[in-house]
């Protein structure tokens, strides 16, 4: 009987479930609403009933599952299994009992860790990063997130809380984040901020390719807007896009002099910008990366995409059951 994991990825919107197998393959996949807005308790049912749905359709078929892996934004006490903190989009979401509430409902050893950290780990084992040891993986949407490979490993830090790279500070005297510090790379360079630098840029000019492809409405700029003005040559995207790549590169070249990776993988909505940030990211890297640790850097884009939460949270769970 064929061995799987059951992978579990908590997002803000949504909770995927599924079964995957020894080489990342997904079998079985399940989704449900977050609720969030109905407090964590909702959250944690959620996350059992998902859950419950992939493992009664196990049942019919010749599967076994082994484990559970779960990335969940925030912290996770790695003796407790509760979170910790660091979940501002799941209100609540602090001291609840994760690990062990999936343990009493299903009698399965589980898993769990910060949400990035898994989808670091995940890429390391499955995805671009496949054969390499040494990695920093960055999600980059409505905020900036980052994981930590070393040795093969995920880092978590003291309490979990590692690879915040999106509160790393990289202008002194910028602008103020949502986490209470100021200057914060994720006020930079997140999707979140591309839009709000988008809607500045098509208010001040109303003839803009922004604000056209936004429908004359500058509420409705995304950082997909301003991506897609940029490709066709719009010069206040471009200018925004120019001012973007520069500092995630600044940020990443940070993670570089530190950590002295053998690869640096970006994914998240922004990394379905492509070529056109991450050649001005390269570019800062280069100016701000000490060199012996960029000799043989390899900068790229994340391969698992959308099966990146799943997948991560099995690598978890594959290697600890070794």
């Amino acid at each position: 009987m064929k061995e799987y994991i059951l992978g579990i990825d908590l997002g803000g919107t949504n909770i995927e479930c599924g079964l995957v197998d020894r080489e990342g393959n997904i079998k079985i996949r399940k989704r449900c609403p977050t609720q969030k807005e109905k407090g964590a308790g909702k959250v944690l049912s959620n996350i059992l009933s998902t859950a419950r749905e992939v493992i009664s359709e196990v049942k019919s078929r010749k599967y076994k599952i082994i484990a559970i892996g779960i990335g969940t934004p925030g912290a996770v006490d790695q003796e407790t299994g509760c979170i910790v903190g660091g979940a501002p989009n799941i209100p609540g979401w602090k001291g609840i009992p994760l690990v062990p509430a999936l343990r009493k409902e299903f009698s399965l050893p589980t898993f769990a860790s910060n949400d990035v950290t898994l989808y670091a780990l995940g890429e390391t084992m499955f995805g671009a990063g496949k054969g390499k040891k040494d990695i920093v993986c960055l999600a980059i949407g409505t905020g900036i997130g980052a994981g930590i490979v070393i040795g093969g490993k995920i880092y978590r830090g003291a309490i979990d809380g590692a690879a915040e790279v999106g509160h790393t500070t990289v202008k002194l005297d910028g602008k103020k984040c949502k986490c209470g510090s100021f200057g914060c790379l994720e006020r930079y360079a997140s999707a979140t901020a591309i839009a709000e630098m988008g809607r500045k840029a098509s208010r001040k000019d109303t003839g803009s390719l922004i604000y056209k492809l936004a429908g004359g409405d500058a509420k409705r700029v995304t950082a997909k807007v301003v991506f897609n003005a940029a490709k066709q040559g719009d010069k206040a995207a471009e200018e925004i896009v120019q001012k973007v790549g520069w500092f995630l590169g600044a940020g990443i070249a940070n993670l570089v002099n530190i950590l002295n990776p053998e690869m640096v993988i970006i994914g998240g909505g922004v990394a379905k910008a492509g070529g056109i940030l991450l050649k001005i990211v390269k570019k800062s890297i280069e100016t701000y990366a000490l060199e012996v640790n960029r000799k043989g850097l390899k900068i790229t884009l994340g391969k698992l995409k959308t099966d990146a939460g799943i997948v991560g949270a099995a690598a978890l769970a594959w290697q600890e059951m070794k």
